[in-house]
């Protein structure tokens, strides 16, 4: 099982974004919005995407 409880940013992806979305993401840079509204940097951005997207799809699987 996933954990994203002390990555709030990763649970939000979980929650609100589509796997479609998710991957379409991290084909392009880290989103500089993103970064500075959760004080992340570009690689931190990119961890919390992919741990999210892990996240759906092990969900989606169940």
């Amino acid at each position: 099982m996933i954990r994203l409880r002390n990555k709030p940013f990763a649970a939000l992806c979980y929650r609100y974004r589509s796997v479609q979305e998710m991957q379409k993401d991290l084909q392009g840079i880290a989103n500089v919005d993103d970064c500075n509204a959760w004080g992340l940097t570009a690689e931190e951005w990119r961890e919390q995407v992919t741990l999210a997207l892990k996240a759906r799809m092990a969900h989606n699987v169940a």
